[in-house]
């Protein structure tokens, strides 16, 4: 159940409130898109670009059971994640999982590609760790030494900027990242 509150408005604001609703709004839903608005929060939902496409991404996912999202926040943050899709049926609604609650989430835009069978897990948890992708890993091929029981040094075979901009964590200027061991020790 949810509390309500009760507060009074004059007979013009809520006519202006009421000129605000769409279909049949609730006040509180008004209100709450206004608020949304003026917070800068989008209403739209999250755009979803399926790599290749949508249909070669569906089939591909339907054989390989795996996939990764990148998933984009409105304040411009991402994290990539792997998405085990063991239950998919060509009929699944792919908003039920991934994109459940987007707009508390706080989610803009959602990158989605499969993974091919035989795929390396740890270059996989590596580059998820780092906000890349698994292609993304392939071509910079990341490496790790455990410096401490906190900390992995992570550097770069090839140090492709395009793609190095995608990292999520500070960037030192030999171009080699401290992550904590809790994200590759699983």
């Amino acid at each position: 159940m949810v509390d309500c509150v009760s507060i009074e408005i004059s007979k013009s604001t809520f006519d202006r409130l009421a000129s605000q609703a769409a279909g049949f709004d609730t006040p509180d839903a008004v209100i709450n898109r206004l608020i949304d608005h003026s917070l800068g929060q989008s209403e739209a939902k999250p755009s979803i670009i399926f790599i290749p496409s949508e249909a070669e991404f569906k089939s591909s996912l339907l054989q390989t059971r795996v996939a990764e999202a990148r998933v984009y926040h409105t304040d411009g943050n991402h994290y990539v994640l792997p998405w085990n899709a063991k239950k998919l049926q060509s009929s699944s609604n792919l908003w039920s999982g991934l994109l459940r609650n987007w707009k508390q989430k706080k989610i803009s835009r959602v990158e989605l590609s499969t993974l091919e069978l035989g795929y390396d897990r740890q270059l996989l948890t590596l580059g998820h760790a780092l906000g890349l992708t698994y292609e993304e890993a392939k071509i910079v091929q990341p490496e790790a030494h455990k410096e401490s029981n906190e900390t992995y040094l992570v550097w770069f075979k090839n140090e492709d900027m395009g793609i190095l901009k995608n990292v999520t964590h500070k960037l030192n200027s030999d171009l080699n990242v401290y992550l904590p061991a809790c994200l590759l020790d699983c």
